[in-house]
């Protein structure tokens, strides 16, 4: 609005006598207005457009090992530094933890331990900036929770998981591995996660009852799956008989 009025004031002196004002606000005010309004709209939206636009290879190599799908060395460490510049343009969480994710997969297929750790770290310190940013990812929490695992870390790794817990309990492609790393972890949770735990390996019954038994013949933690089974639900043996009627 400061720059309509200036405008206006600078017509107004260059055109001056009353029925030049009167033109310039009965006609050519709204028009300056509504240029201004969209040059306003053009600058907020050009750093979210160049973040989208750095993006675009990125999210491709992204959706390429979502499916499973080989993505060269070379593209991880591209995909990796064009997030970063995409992220520096408009910040967003989820931008954050997918380079964290492209920076696990580069210590994945890491030739040397040093730099493999490196790069877990790396992708821990992406992983948790997207989630302060963007903290409804609990898929990103797990995968925090297991970089923190890794590196050494299972108090802070313990903590991370919880989040995970409490941002998805239900999230079924996540759900098994989620348990192998909650049991991984189980001497660092407190109390009360563990009780959380214990409820998901019911609710992951209810989805997958092959895993679950095979969890259950583990001889590490199949003792506590069989005891967690012990307290299914009406609820959950319900939607158990609903899932997998014939």
């Amino acid at each position: 609005m400061v720059i309509t009025e200036v405008i206006m004031a600078v017509i107004g002196i260059i055109m001056d006598n009353r029925d030049a004002k009167a033109l310039v606000r009965n006609h050519l005010a709204p028009t300056i207005v509504a240029a201004t309004l969209g040059l306003a709209l053009v600058v907020t939206a050009t750093p979210r457009l160049i973040s989208a636009m750095l993006s675009l290879d990125a999210r491709n190599v992204l959706s390429n090992l979502y499916q499973g799908k080989p993505v060269r060395e070379g593209q991880l460490a591209a995909a990796a530094v064009d997030l970063s510049m995409a992220h520096d343009w408009y910040p967003e969480g989820e931008v954050e933890t997918g380079r964290g994710y492209l920076l696990l997969q580069q210590a994945m297929g890491a030739d040397n331990a040093e730099k493999r750790l490196s790069l877990l770290r790396e992708a821990a310190a992406a992983t948790l900036a997207g989630l302060e940013e963007a903290p409804a990812q609990p898929v990103a929490w797990a995968r925090l929770a297991w970089l923190r695992y890794k590196v050494g870390d299972s108090a802070e790794a313990a903590k991370a998981y919880r989040m995970s817990l409490l941002t998805g309990a239900v999230v079924p492609p996540l759900m098994v591995s989620r348990l192998e790393l909650g049991f991984a972890l189980r001497s660092a949770l407190d109390a009360d996660t563990q009780d959380m735990l214990a409820r998901q390996v019911c609710l992951t019954w209810v989805l997958d009852v092959d895993a679950i038994t095979r969890l259950a013949a583990n001889p590490a933690y199949g003792a506590f799956v069989r005891s967690s089974l012990a307290n299914l639900t009406q609820a959950q043996m319900d939607a158990f008989s609903l899932r997998h009627a014939r």
